[in-house]
């Protein structure tokens, strides 16, 4: 690992430190570093943007903290604006409190047609956060599994900027989990 990202990692780590992914107690850095781990083969800045792709939605940090931290990692100052540019694209913009009046529903339809438009790199990631979720999906809510697959197959169906590698992975994934193969 280099230099940068260990130092980012470290920041990172001390940012979710007592942070737990809810009905699992699993602490929410593993959900992050198994993402950056994965998207760092396929995308650059994937392994950046992946441990950090949900610090602003979370709560985690500002922009303004993530920047000041990537600037201490010795990032410059284009990588910097490259990895806040795609964690800001990886970043929920449909939430609750910014739609209060829209359904649960119509926010995750208008969250799956703004990640339609998103770059390449910040798809790439997503797939990577979506080969996670699926494997915590199912073995700490199985008896949501098949919808949730539903929904994360027609989206993986449409986002198709990303690398068609870890893409094609993420669905045959899908797919293996899904034995009645709805969609």
């Amino acid at each position: 690992m280099a230099i940068k990202s260990a130092c980012l990692l470290e920041w990172v780590k001390k940012r979710y430190e007592g942070k737990i992914i809810p009905l699992s107690n699993v602490p929410y850095i593993q959900h992050v570093s198994a993402v950056a781990e994965i998207a760092a083969h396929y995308t650059a800045f994937g392994y950046e943007a992946g441990l950090c792709h949900d610090m602003l939605e979370d709560g985690i940090c500002s922009n303004d903290e993530l920047i000041s931290a990537l600037s201490s990692c010795s990032y410059s100052l284009g990588e910097r604006k490259a990895i806040l540019a795609l964690v800001l694209e990886l970043t929920d913009h449909y939430t609750c409190e910014a739609y209060p009046e829209l359904s649960k529903k119509e926010r995750r339809r208008k969250e799956s047609k703004r990640l339609r438009k998103v770059s390449a790199a910040a798809q790439t990631v997503k797939y990577a956060d979506l080969l996670y979720n699926m494997d915590w999906k199912l073995r700490y809510e199985p008896e949501k599994v098949q919808r949730y697959l539903k929904r994360k197959i027609r989206l993986l169906e449409r986002l198709d900027k990303g690398s068609t590698t870890l893409h094609q992975k993420v669905l045959d994934h899908a797919y293996s989990l899904n034995p009645n193969n709805v969609h």
